[in-house]
């Protein structure tokens, strides 16, 4: 008989149904007994087997690797199934066995390549159980097993469907050691050796003693009929509670439904009164559509004659036809006589020769007529000018020119005369017309250049013939002037000459900046050729299809350092008051050699000399890592290296590297990514100009195995809300090493987001005022096969790990909500809880006359609207309509709905100051007439916010009619003063990094739908009555907030529908006009430094555009 120890009678810590519970004993025995070094699992399912294996290691405190190997999909065999069986197997094996042990999503033969031959002590194969692929897999895999490994086959004992175990089962284990169990679907145990521990031996042994065989079987087949009996009593009390919490919740849900119901009875005597109303008001009706049926079947019998007279006019056209085309016929032979004529060639000759003139006008350029077409309304000026006055949204002009030549493929000239101000054709865009109409795919964005004179100038390329050319002015100005317009066709020497004369005055302001960009141009041409030179002035210039620089091409305007740049780095350098040491850290395990090198290579190519590189090679399986590190370690001592005795994983690893460091800051490296030569000596920068620094993070791209950059994050400066979001600090973070050292270091059991767990205690311990944003790029993440830097999903577990973090973070700051999944991205979401009683709301909403539309607004948050707490104040400023009077007095009676009546000019400021003196709620909701609810919770979410001690002001995610973005939030800076983010970008779209569909805070936001406490409201001092009548008291009033230490929020779960201003009417007037430009000036001496520097939003981003293209 075989020895059993205390191990084999646990029981397991994860069971599920499958037949492998009934092995789970023989498992705990056996990892005792034989003690192996490493155990690889092909095929692992929910885990059974394989988490008793990696318990028993654990129990026994074993130095053993151990691999679970699975697709998690499913076979024919064990059936397929969905990725939710792999996140829970993930989610619990990260949290208990991480340490030693690693889930390997790939193919058994994808992975067989990964594992040294000799290497397996124990092979466990449950794959897909045909004879063939059992087979296949033994063989496979039998050179990485050691010579006296063993080998676990499981279903022995199926003989159904195409099952084949038990046939390959026979073949392998005839001569060799060997012991099987019938129980379970029977599990074969096959030795390759004759070495084995006594108690192994002993049971290999016993198969060869009939009686001896049967005690062994029966022994452990009562031991995990033991442990299936005990998971079966644990499923169903598990299903009970489920149960007993289905039937608690059945029980709130018909409570709820009485409470709906008892206000429904209210709703429907309501309706019954207002249906008797409707009844008399339909009988009217009835008889004036009696009346106008009989005038209808009038006019249909006077149609129905003048229709027969008519098809007789039309017979009698079509003969007509027939005859001209019979006298055309005969035209056409005539003409094709004339042309052979020779008298008819020398005139065709004489009329080339006279139209090349006019060819020849049009190359050296012809002038242009605009011609309104929408949105335009011509003006008489005493000047010779074309003027027009924008009357909508979308003004558009045709360019007519004389004759009717089509527009060559090329490159043309178009110079306009209007006001001096360049500004005036920013934001325009040509619209083509190659025979299929205008259309976007064909679309140019034009950039103008002017000469502070009232001439501007625009080089733009055609790609096929054109017959019609659009001209759409910016609609930001309300008055269009154009005088003298030219069009030329230039060649490709005076395009590329242009390109770097424009180029040159725009980036060249001094000699040595001169100098600068004259190397940066040759470094291209060197690289690049002709063609790649070319390409950079196209792409830095031109602009491509949707108007913004390629990275590429902004790389080689702003990210490409010359000689004079780094010498003036160097002088700056040697000017600092203090030098800190700083200390990169660097966790290493099998890192591929040239990626080692090129990653360590990185930190002793920095600028800033004082560093050390603190390395721990987390017991690296391959030969060339410690040669690399030891030799890298005697070539510069300021390299440390550190090689564990067992694999931690990188959280462990990263602690390890932790003990080495000497220096005041921690820079995190991972082993395969790169710094940018001048990364630390901008932290060193930094630190200069603000010594109380706490944490320090960087912008960031991506590079490719060729080196190549792409994918750029220009991130913001620090937001809380977009921090608990995503970890968007991520690359390049430094830290104070004793803030690291206070938490505890990195902790095990969150790896994939280590880092994210990391920065969000450091947060909780340090004022956010004292991180600080460099916006440069100083790191390239390195994106190669199984990085998230290729693709975000491809550690799952990291994403379960971060969300873990979130929660844990949200416990320990005892903040009142929950954590969950954003809803179509990789991000996190903080849903808070809302006071009880709920505060009540006042939203307030001005209109005048449009009742269809107010109608509208009021009848979507009634019946859509979830949050009960609230009370709305229409604000009639001067409606004389008497639909809309008669409304408002329906309005009067109805319950937590009040009218005011502001009987002054327009002004949005003063009709909104005046509402909230009147307002009864602690909660002040500013909404637009021509707002539509979308989410039927959008007040409880922004409620959540409102109430939060340090939030402002509080705004929604809006939407155009046609399902686009109206409103991500306000970006203050773009288009001169503030512009709405993302604006007609698709609804579904994710936005950059993700920025559409996160909470973030923001500088400001929208008043069409904006939250914020009465008191906060006060202490402002409300909206501008005085400098912002109509514009920008929005943008005025959260900035106000802001400066006053309240953060603002935009949040994406709160959406509407807005259809922009529609009862206000049209800003044409000039009264309007000068009132528009005077607020435009009021807020560029208010609010001059966010607007040339809004803290979330990158500098690197163009402000000309609000899709967040590159600046």
């Amino acid at each position: 008989m075989i020895p059993f120890t205390s191990t084999t009678f646990r029981f397991p810590d994860l069971v599920a149904p499958s037949a492998w519970v009934e092995h789970v004993p023989f498992m705990f025995w056996l990892v005792d007994a034989l003690r192996p070094r490493r155990f690889v699992e092909l095929g692992t399912h929910t885990g059974v087997s394989y988490c008793a294996a990696c318990q028993a290691i654990e129990l026994l405190h074993l130095s053993c690797s151990s691999y679970a190997i699975d697709t998690w999909k499913g076979d024919e065999h064990a059936g397929f199934y969905g990725e939710e069986i792999y996140s829970a197997l993930a989610a619990y094996h990260a949290q208990k066995y991480a340490a030693f042990s690693s889930l390997v999503r790939s193919t058994f033969d994808e992975a067989v390549s990964h594992f040294e031959d000799e290497s397996i002590d124990l092979l466990h194969i449950d794959g897909l159980h045909s004879y063939e692929a059992v087979r296949h897999d033994f063989e496979t895999w039998r050179p990485k097993l050691t010579q006296n490994a063993i080998v676990l086959f499981h279903d022995t004992n199926v003989r159904e469907r195409d099952f084949g175990v038990f046939r390959f089962w026979n073949e392998v284990s005839a001569g060799r050691p060997h012991f099987e169990f019938l129980h379970g679907h029977g599990l074969g145990v096959l030795a390759l050796g004759d070495s084995y521990p006594e108690a192994v031996k002993a049971l290999l042994t016993a198969s060869k003693q009939e009686s001896a065989t049967e005690a062994i079987r029966t022994a452990f087949a009562h031991l995990g009929q033991a442990v299936a009996q005990g998971e079966n009593a644990a499923r169903s009390a598990t299903e009970a509670e489920t149960n007993r919490k289905e039937w608690r919740r059945q029980v709130d849900q018909r409570d709820n439904e009485i409470v709906a119901l008892k206000t429904e009875h209210d709703k429907v005597r309501a309706v019954a009164q207002a249906l008797e109303l409707a009844n008399a008001n339909l009988a009217a009706k009835n008889n004036e559509i009696a009346a106008l049926e009989q005038r209808v079947a009038r006019a249909l019998e006077l149609a129905d004659t003048n229709l027969a007279a008519r098809d007789n006019s039309i017979a009698m056209l079509e003969r007509q036809v027939q005859d001209r085309d019979h006298q055309m016929i005969a035209l056409k032979r005539e003409m094709e006589l004339v042309r052979i004529s020779r008298v008819w060639r020398y005139r065709s000759l004489l009329r080339r020769l006279a139209s090349f003139p006019g060819r020849m006008a049009f190359y050296l350029g012809r002038p242009i007529v605009p011609r309104a077409l929408y949105h335009l309304e011509s003006v008489t000026s005493g000047k010779q000018a074309t003027e027009w006055t924008v009357t909508g949204d979308d003004p558009q002009l045709e360019l007519l020119w004389p004759g009717s030549l089509t527009l060559a493929p090329g490159y043309y000239r178009l110079t306009l005369r209007g006001p001096a101000d360049a500004e005036a054709f920013a934001d325009t865009r040509l619209y083509v017309d190659s025979g299929r109409g205008y259309n976007e795919v064909e679309r140019i964005d034009l950039r103008f250049h002017s000469n502070g004179g009232g001439l501007a100038e625009t080089i733009f390329p055609l790609y096929a013939e054109v017959t019609k050319l659009r001209f759409d002015p910016s609609d930001r100005s309300r008055q269009i002037v154009i005088d003298h317009a030219r069009l030329r066709k230039v060649g490709r020497l005076e395009y590329y000459a242009r390109l770097i004369a424009r180029l040159a005055l725009r980036h060249v302001k001094s000699p040595s900046a001169l100098g600068r960009s004259a190397k940066r141009a040759a470094n291209i041409l060197r690289d690049g050729g002709l063609s790649g030179f070319a390409a950079t002035l196209r792409s830095a210039e031109a602009r491509g299809a949707l108007g913004s620089i390629t990275y590429e091409g902004w790389i080689a305007l702003n990210d490409t350092p010359t000689e004079d740049d780094i010498a003036n780095l160097r002088r700056r350098l040697a000017e600092l008051k203090a030098r800190p040491l700083i200390s990169v850290l660097m966790p290493v395990y099998n890192t591929p050699d040239g990626l080692l090198r090129e990653a360590i290579e990185s930190v002793r190519a920095q600028i800033y000399q004082n560093w050390e590189l603190c390395i721990a090679d987390d017991c690296s399986t391959k030969p060339h890592m410690r040669l690399i590190l030891n030799d890298y370690a005697k070539r510069d001592p300021r390299i440390k290296i550190v090689f564990r005795e067992e694999n931690g994983h990188i959280s462990q690893a990263s602690n390890s590297a932790l003990e080495l460091v000497t220096g005041e800051w921690v820079a995190m490296l991972d082993h395969d990514d790169e710094l940018r030569p001048h990364a630390l000596a901008e932290v060193a920068l930094e630190l200069d100009r603000h010594p109380d620094s706490e944490l320090i993070y960087s912008d960031e791209d991506k590079i490719d195995s060729q080196g190549r950059r792409y994918d750029p994050n220009f991130k913001p400066d620090f937001s809380r809300e977009l921090f608990r979001s995503q970890n968007y600090l991520n690359h390049l973070t430094v830290h104070r090493a004793e803030n690291i050292r206070a938490v505890g270091g990195w902790r095990p059991g969150f790896e994939g987001s280590q880092d994210y767990d990391l920065n969000l205690r450091i947060f909780e311990r340090i004022d956010p005022r004292k991180i600080r944003h460099i916006p440069k790029v100083l790191y390239h993440w390195r994106a190669v096969e199984g990085s998230t830097a290729l693709d975000g999903s491809q550690k799952s577990y990291a994403y379960t790990a971060g969300l873990r973090a979130l929660e844990e973070h949200v416990e320990r700051m005892r903040l009142p909500a929950r954590v969950e999944e954003a809803p179509g991205t990789t991000c996190y979401r903080l849903r808070f809880s809302v006071p009880d009683p709920q505060p009540l709301v006042s939203l307030v909403i001005p209109t005048r006359d449009k009742v269809d539309l107010l109608r509208n607004c009021l009848n979507s948050i009634r019946e859509k609207t979830t949050y009960g707490s609230y009370e709305i104040i229409v604000v009639d400023n001067g409606s004389v309509e008497q639909e809309t009077l008669a409304y408002f007095s329906e309005l009067k009676k109805a319950k937590n709905m009040r009218v005011l009546h502001y009987d002054k000019p327009f002004n949005y400021s003063a009709i909104n100051n005046f509402a909230v003196l009147n307002a009864k709620g602690s909660i002040i909701g500013l909404i637009n007439n021509d707002i539509e609810v979308i989410s039927p919770d959008w007040l409880t979410e922004m409620v959540s916010w409102a109430v939060q001690p340090d939030i402002g002001c509080v705004g929604a995610k809006l939407y155009y009619a046609d399902d686009t973005i109206q409103h991500g939030g306000v970006i203050v800076g773009v288009g001169g003063v503030a512009g709405h983010s993302h604006k007609n970008f698709p609804r579904h779209h994710a936005g950059y990094f993700a920025r559409l569909k996160v909470l973030q805070n923001l500088s400001a936001v929208t008043a069409a739908c904006l939250l914020i406490r009465k008191n906060v409201f006060e202490e402002v001092g409300g909206l501008n009555e005085v400098d912002l009548t109509v514009a920008f008291n929005d943008v005025d009033l959260c900035l106000k907030a802001q400066e006053a230490g309240y953060s603002n929020v935009w949040t994406p779960y709160a959406e509407l529908y807005h259809l922009e201003s529609v009862s206000r009417g049209a800003e044409d007037a000039p009264e309007k006009v000068e009132r528009f430009k005077n607020e435009i000036m009021f807020m560029q001496r208010q609010w001059k430094k966010v607007i040339d520097r809004d803290p979330f939003y990158s500098p690197n981003l163009t402000k000309g555009r609000d899709d967040f293209s590159l600046g």
